[in-house]
């Protein structure tokens, strides 16, 4: 070996002279040393991957080997340099030279394995993702059956704890869905630590200053296994927020509702990690700082910097934070990348897990490059009172998108960047397109009601927004609105699906507050066209809306829509009743006059009992989009009348 080489490590094997069978069986190994799993049989070779043993001349490797009586033992001694050069040195019992060694091919194969084991490789891969499968077919089961009675609805819309928190009323699909992952995050922990235990059973002790190194105590066997399900729960996170997803194909969960699983698994990851982080630091201490190319990664360091990366993300995700400081929480979740980067470098496998989440990444990000090319033209951009800006955008492909899914387009958002106020050219917002609009170029008809007249598909989406305060994003575009500026905008999407399919469905009670009337928009649309509605939705006998302003002005958001609900003649297939409450009422506005309005707020419960009463038992979908309060209110009542429930929000 050169005395001038620079070694990270070497391999020790013993070998019976004549046959080159591994007869050999080590004891007694030095600090850092450790039977190798990687080989045919662990016994008969050492690794040891700690470059400072080769820092003193007077190092010496002193270990203790037994073989059977009557053969001569070979050695091979493989002083590794880098991933491609190491240095070879044979040796025997006899004094001569071994006929039979180690190949390069089987070092390379070996000394560069994965450090996990087989079996523990098993055990994490169908112990965590075979019930998280089976947990997506059941959704897909349930989306199937998403009607009234049916198996979907009882897993969406049955609540088995109707009192106490808001964080506990959750369906019984959603309980379903924490309880199996919870309960496999505690099982797989706990047979990995079994497992890597016992990776090392057998092996003599070596203990160094006090400290046992082999084979692994548990704290160690825990240590590692919290950082082999850190990697799985890393890969189950980015699997949720694309935005191109194929779980709505497959469960009925659009992009948005995913999002809020992402926080759940995101925030329980970083847990993870900090067990992981703290248990590594009782054990090895100082070393989680340490840079060292080993067999399985790059140091601990750069798990150590993707662990600051995560918290970052996390940090600035907080509620308070995201909402005040969106361009903040934007950049800093761009951390996910060298976040990712440093964990790979940490431990070199982790890339298994990624690979599907990265693959789908890239196929999203290749439909969301697409979509953000098309041509969108500003046919109007209005300031109206009480802080909202309304857009009117002619964008064909948006539009003609939403059209042609009927009742599953309502509730549809786009992203919208506008680069004249952005401060960062990746910023982009999502807003509910409240209404579909056409722009005078329609020319492609389509046949509505099977043999009514056709009608022209609408090419233009209008978009309202309300201002969220002094220097946000909304507020520079009210400002820009306001003083005429140019601007180019630029859609992503359409996202967005119904948790209810309104298909199945008699009646539907809407309940909105302020500008959470968007999504309520598009749905009067379609039921004030008699076509339309026969069309989208043929079970649909009556439809009751509830909207909550605070004041007079806002009604002016929707004026030509409410006026036409309100010219509205009386059918006999199909009711249509809508309730506009005012909670600060001012006398003086002109739109007081023009609208029928109820002072306060509604009684949520009496309207609840009353339509329930009038429904005979037939089933009843309730549509909620408001502030915190007056959704929570209207969920609560609308299941202790047995409605089914889809709330509209973006908050993570």
């Amino acid at each position: 070996a050169s005395p001038q080489a620079s070694y990270s490590g070497f391999l020790l094997k013993s070998f019976d002279l004549e046959t080159g069978k591994y007869i050999g069986k080590f004891s007694n190994l030095p600090r850092g040393t450790e039977l190798y799993e990687g080989c045919p049989v662990s016994e008969a070779a050492v690794h040891h991957n700690e470059p400072g043993f080769f820092d003193s001349k007077d190092s010496l490797l002193k270990v203790d080997v037994e073989w059977p009586a009557g053969r001569e033992l070979g050695f091979a001694l493989y002083a590794v340099e880098s991933l491609y050069e190491w240095h070879e040195a044979y040796g025997s019992t006899s004094g001569l030279k071994p006929d039979t060694g180690l190949d390069n091919l089987m070092l390379y194969q070996g000394i560069f394995s994965p450090r996990l084991g087989k079996a523990a490789w098993a055990l994490l891969f169908l112990g965590f993702y075979v019930p998280l499968i089976l947990l997506v077919l059941v959704g897909a089961a349930a989306k199937v059956t998403n009607g009234p009675g049916q198996m979907g609805s009882k897993l969406n819309h049955s609540i088995p704890v109707k009192s106490g928190p808001q964080i506990i009323q959750m369906s019984l699909g959603e309980w379903l869905s924490h309880g199996v992952f919870y309960l496999v995050q505690i099982v797989i922990l706990a047979l990995m630590t079994v497992q890597i235990k016992s990776e090392t059973k057998g092996m003599p002790f070596s203990e160094y200053d006090g400290v046992k190194w082999f084979p692994n105590p548990w704290d160690a066997a825990f240590a590692r296994a919290t950082g082999r399900l850190l990697q799985a729960n890393l890969a189950l996170t980015l699997l949720l927020p694309t935005r191109n997803a194929v779980w709505p194909a497959i469960v009925g969960i659009s992009f948005e509702r995913c999002i809020k699983y992402h926080r759940i698994i995101g925030r329980w990851t970083f847990i993870n990690l900090l067990v992981h982080w703290i248990a590594m630091i009782i054990v090895y201490g100082s070393d989680i700082l340490t840079v060292r190319s080993g067999r399985w990664g790059e140091g601990n360091l750069y798990g150590t910097l993707a662990g600051i990366s995560m918290a970052l993300m996390v940090l600035s995700a907080a509620e308070p934070i995201r909402r005040r400081y969106y361009e903040l929480f934007l950049f800093l979740h761009m951390m996910a990348f060298p976040m990712l980067i440093f964990s790979v470098l940490h431990n070199r496998d982790t890339l298994v897990h990624l690979i599907l989440p990265l693959a789908l990444y890239s196929v999203d990000w290749i439909i969301r490059i697409m979509q953000r090319s098309r041509t969108v033209k500003t046919l109007s951009a209005q300031a109206l009172v009480d802080g909202c800006t309304r857009l009117h955008l002619d964008c064909p492909a948006v539009a003609q998108a939403i059209w042609c899914k009927k009742a599953n387009g309502l509730a549809s958002f786009v992203y919208i960047q506008i680069s004249a106020i952005n401060n960062n050219p990746m910023e982009w917002h999502p807003f509910t397109v409240s209404g579909l609009e056409c722009t005078g170029n329609e020319t492609e008809m389509q046949p509505v009601g099977g043999a009514s007249t056709p009608q022209p598909i609408p090419m233009g989406i209008t978009v309202h927004i309300k201002s969220m305060g002094d220097g946000t994003w909304s507020d520079r575009l009210l400002t820009a609105v306001k003083q005429q500026k140019p601007m180019v905008i630029r859609l992503e999407g359409p996202y967005g699906q119904m948790g209810v399919d309104l298909v199945k469905y008699s009646h539907i009670l809407s309940v909105s507050g302020g500008v959470g009337f968007t999504p309520c928009a598009p749905l009067l649309q379609m039921v004030l066209d008699p076509q339309r509605r026969h069309e989208c939705l043929p079970l649909l006998k009556s439809l009751t809306v509830v909207w909550v302003v605070r004041s007079q002005e806002s009604l002016s958001w929707f004026e030509g829509l409410l006026a036409k609900v309100l010219a509205l003649r009386p059918a006999p297939d199909f009711r249509l009743n809508i309730e506009l409450y005012v909670t600060r009422p001012d006398p003086s506005t002109p739109s007081a006059s023009r609208f029928p309005t109820k002072q306060g707020r509604p009684q949520l419960d009496v309207i609840c009992k009353q339509m329930a009463a009038n429904c005979n038992g037939e089933p009843v979908a309730t549509l909620v989009c408001g502030p915190a309060a007056l959704t929570s209110d209207s969920v609560k009542h609308a299941r202790e009348a047995g409605f089914h429930t889809h709330t509209e929000t973006f908050v993570l």
